[in-house]
C-alpha cells in the first residue's frame, strides 16, 4: 500500500501543477519525463512524505537534477519561479516531528485530492 500511496502522491502533485515543471515551465507527459520531487526529503520529514504541499513537478532532466546536485541554487530557482513553495518550504523549516502512517487514510485522501484536480 505504500507504493500505491507514493505513486498517487506523484500523479497529484502533477496535476496540481498542470502537468508542466513548476520551476522551467516546460510541459511534458505525465512520467515520461516529469517527476514529482519532496521539498523535504521522505528521510528527514516522514511525517510530510505524503503531504502534497511538500511535493513540486520538476522537469527529469534539467530541473530535477538540479534539485539533487545544487541544492542551494534549487532553493534559489524555488524563490525566484515557485515563491509560494519556497514559503511553505521555509514555513516547515523546523517542522521535524515524526508520525506513523494509516496508508489507507492516505490513499483516500490522495485519490479525493486527484479526483478534485481531475474535475477541474
Amino acid at each position: 500500500m505504500k507504493d500505491k500511496c507514493n505513486k498517487l502522491w506523484a500523479m497529484v502533485v502533477i496535476a496540481k501543477a498542470g502537468g508542466r515543471c513548476q520551476l522551467c515551465g516546460s510541459a511534458a507527459m505525465w512520467s515520461d519525463v516529469l517527476d514529482a520531487h519532496h521539498l523535504y526529503p521522505k528521510g528527514s520529514r516522514p511525517h510530510l512524505r505524503f503531504d502534497t504541499d511538500n511535493g513540486i513537478c520538476l522537469c527529469r532532466m534539467n530541473c530535477h537534477r538540479k534539485a539533487h546536485d545544487h541544492p542551494k541554487m534549487f532553493l534559489e530557482l524555488l524563490k525566484q519561479f515557485a515563491p509560494a513553495k519556497y514559503e511553505w518550504y521555509m514555513a516547515n523549516e523546523d517542522n521535524c516531528k515524526g508520525e506513523s502512517h494509516d496508508y489507507d487514510a492516505i490513499w483516500n485522501e490522495l485519490n479525493d485530492k486527484l479526483t478534485m484536480l481531475r474535475m477541474e
